[in-house]
């Protein structure tokens, strides 16, 4: 439930998702998905019979699959940005926005199911610039854009031992800039600030390209060892302040300087966002932080931190902040930052 006043609330069905950066929420209502202002609970945008929606990082937009279509809501202007028509009697039923809100990457399949397509759309145009079969094994990840929109990273179609390699496309004439087998099985991409080096995730480790030619300039040490029936195996990468963030699916992160790859620690822990910086929270309640001069620092979680209930490893749920004006605990869906009642999971790191 999201509360219209302190002294009394309004139920929706469904999960509540706040949109970062702005003052609309996310709720599934019989059916469909509503944006509604926060926290009078107005509904500013419905849409009926959906199959899937994504958010985009920054808030700016929200991705709808509806039949027949996929549809782009620009949250600052609240109106339809773009309309992408998909193939008759064919449905979406999983969409990624990639990090800049520009592109989507949607799964795609007719009423029966068969023979999944993954497409990758330009959000600007409407155009398709990726289309791959979906093979099942989890072994296609989402591209990556260039800093400049102009570069798209994905995995490259020749296959090596049922794995594949890397490729650079030119994100308008859709043409292969580069490619490179040197590293195998990519699980994720991302480019650094300056759009000079490429990270790729892997099996438990990652590696840094060079860019444009995609020269391998360095690889992680492997970030835990594998297990038996391993299928938890995937690293997500990102890039800040030129260093390398790599977290396995399990709970293993490690960080690296970019481009050398120098490795400054590698510990069970999960990637938070604080106050805009990315930080490791370890299994251990600590908060480690990277320096420009590579320095680690360590904390132990604040108070309120910790009543936040962040990530994979259940944080204690039972302290009250420190600054209760500031933030409070209302119940299981309804949380107050301020003057403001939000879902729960606004009050989030």
């Amino acid at each position: 439930m999201i509360g219209t006043a302190l002294g009394a609330t309004q139920t929706f069905d469904g999960e509540l998702a706040p949109i970062a950066h702005t003052h609309l929420f996310v709720t599934d209502e019989a059916e469909a998905l509503v944006l509604r202002e926060a926290p009078s609970g107005t509904v500013v945008q419905r849409f009926e019979d959906t199959s899937a929606h994504a958010v985009a990082a920054d808030g700016s937009v929200v991705l709808v699959a509806v039949p027949g279509a996929l549809v782009a809501y620009d949250t600052s202007t609240r109106a339809i940005r773009q309309r992408i028509a998909l193939a008759p009697g064919t449905s979406a039923h999983w969409l990624h926005l990639d990090s800049s809100g520009t592109a989507v990457t949607a799964m795609q399949s007719g009423d029966d199911k068969e023979n999944q397509t993954v497409v990758t759309y330009d959000l600007r145009t409407g155009q398709a610039l990726l289309t791959h079969p979906y093979d099942g094994l989890g072994g296609r990840p989402q591209p990556a854009f260039s800093p400049d929109g102009q570069t798209m990273a994905a995995i490259d179609d020749q296959e090596i031992q049922h794995r594949y390699g890397v490729k650079l496309v030119d994100r308008a004439t859709q043409k292969t800039l580069a490619t490179s087998t040197d590293w195998i099985g990519p699980t994720s991409f991302a480019f650094s600030a300056t759009g000079k080096y490429l990270a790729v995730g892997g099996p438990r480790a990652a590696c840094i390209f060079a860019v444009p030619g995609l020269r391998l300039v360095a690889t992680t040490p492997t970030l835990r060892p594998p297990m038996r029936d391993d299928d938890a195996q995937d690293t997500d990468v990102q890039v800040a302040d030129n260093l390398l963030y790599a977290a396995t699916i399990d709970g293993t992160v490690g960080v690296f300087t970019v481009p050398g790859g120098q490795t400054l620690f590698i510990e069970r822990g999960f990637l938070v966002h604080m106050a805009g910086k990315l930080r490791v929270v370890t299994e251990s309640h600590e908060v480690l932080a990277v320096a420009a001069n590579g320095a680690v620092s360590r904390r132990p979680l604040t108070t309120a931190e910790r009543a936040r209930n962040t990530g994979p490893y259940a944080l204690d749920d039972s302290q009250t902040p420190s600054d209760p004006a500031a933030f409070l605990r209302i119940g299981p869906h309804v949380c107050r930052i301020h003057e403001w009642l939000l879902p729960r999971a606004a009050c989030d790191l």
